[in-house]
């Protein structure tokens, strides 16, 4: 137990490093992604986030490790780290939070409301939907016993590909 303690502690204090360090060069900005910048230019989201923390605390883990495409180009995605998903829910809140109030905090708070990092809740992906966005599939964790549903939607992506591959196949055959 007390190892446990210390390991935490140390990544604790190794993280706020990072982020002084981070600070000091200001090399990365935390609206690099078109995701976080129509995120940040949301005026419900925004307000949603400083109103409410556990929608706070569940689109920070729904940011978390999620592929995120588009919807009216499926080739631009995102995809954002703990970290900076952390930074960007401190930052849009304006209270004076760091990452570290976010960072990890569906792994110790694991009782609904609050979620795992990496799970997506309905509301969460609504929003986020509502700036032009939606999960990859197969990223996805979902809530509350729709596991079947994400495979379900991922065994049709599949599905998809591999027509569109076939198709392609055909058009190269015939010369097109």
């Amino acid at each position: 137990m007390i190892q446990r303690i210390f390991i935490l502690n140390l990544i604790l204090q190794l993280n706020k490093i990072y982020d002084m360090l981070e600070s000091m060069t200001k090399q990365q900005s935390i609206y690099t992604t078109e995701l976080t910048k129509r995120i940040s230019s949301s005026q419900s989201i925004v307000q949603k986030l400083k109103e409410d923390d556990v929608f706070a605390q569940n689109l920070y883990a729904g940011l978390c490790n999620i592929e995120w495409y588009d919807i009216t180009d499926k080739t631009q995605t995102s995809l954002i780290s703990w970290r900076r998903s952390g930074r960007l829910i401190a930052d849009l809140r304006d209270k004076g939070e760091t990452y570290l109030d976010f960072y990890c905090s569906g792994s110790y708070r694991d009782t609904l409301p609050y979620i795992t990092e990496g799970h997506l809740t309905d509301e969460v992906q609504n929003m986020i939907q509502s700036v032009g966005y939606a999960p990859m599939m197969h990223h996805v964790y979902m809530n509350m016993g729709e596991y079947d549903k994400a495979d379900d939607a991922f065994q049709e992506y599949i599905k998809d590909i591999k027509a569109l591959q076939e198709a392609e196949n055909k058009a190269v055959e015939y010369g097109l």
